[in-house]
């Protein structure tokens, strides 16, 4: 089975589109994945030895296992979607933001910009991010003396996310007190990609503009976990 040229790194059903499962009426692989189907029944075949996805799938599980009556083939699922050792660049892509996450996120990141260390740039950022389990977490940039060690406030957040065990992004907000929205560093869209393709980005900042856009958007075929 071969996605479309136009998939993106968000998981089967970006690929595979809504639709029906990867069986046609008539027999033969089709190109989208009944809705219903979450990314993780994939895993029943596409795993390695160490549990995570892979491709090809596994011995003995090839595509006529996915079209056998219709279904998946049956079989001891691998590595659940919601495992740490999932691979953030595999999963679905998260829903859209309701208004109050929106408000909730962009709040925290502005308390986040009130702790940054900036006595070299004078420039406080303040980021949040909005993990899949619901968990908000917030970072703030940390500059050094060196300035090549100075951490960013998207990583940061992100960093406090995977120490607190939450590894699945679906969205960042960043604060910063300029007046005009700034979008985060080619770095930071590096890591965010690293643990939520799909991730929404919402730049703010001390006047009215702001910027919600998608990290695919502001990192266009990106490297990830999928590429090694």
């Amino acid at each position: 089975m071969t996605p479309g040229d136009t998939r993106k790194e968000m998981g089967c059903e970006a690929c595979h589109g809504p639709g029906s499962v990867h069986s046609k009426a008539g027999g033969g692989i089709d190109n989208v994945l009944n809705p219903a189907r979450k990314p993780d029944t994939c895993y029943q075949c596409h795993t390695d030895k160490r549990g995570e996805f892979a491709l090809p799938p596994k011995a003995g599980r090839g595509a006529g296992g996915c079209v056998a009556a219709g279904t998946l083939f049956p079989g001891r699922p691998g590595t659940p979607l919601d495992s740490p050792r999932a691979r953030p660049s595999l999963r679905q892509m998260p829903a859209a933001l309701t208004a109050p996450q929106r408000r909730r996120l962009v709040a925290a990141a502005r308390r986040a910009a009130a702790a940054a260390y900036a006595p070299y740039s004078h420039f406080p950022v303040g980021a949040a991010v909005l993990m899949t389990d619901g968990r908000v977490f917030t970072g703030c940039n940390v500059e050094n003396a060196s300035f090549g060690l100075t951490n960013c406030a998207e990583r940061t957040a992100v960093f406090s996310a995977v120490a607190a065990g939450s590894r699945r992004l679906r969205a960042v907000a960043v604060f910063t007190p300029t007046p005009t929205p700034t979008l985060p560093c080619g770095a930071c869209r590096q890591v965010l990609h690293e643990f939520g393709p799909g991730t929404t980005v919402l730049s703010v900042c001390a006047g009215e503009g702001r910027v919600e856009t998608t990290l695919a958007a502001l990192l266009p075929h990106a490297f990830g976990p999928a590429d090694l």
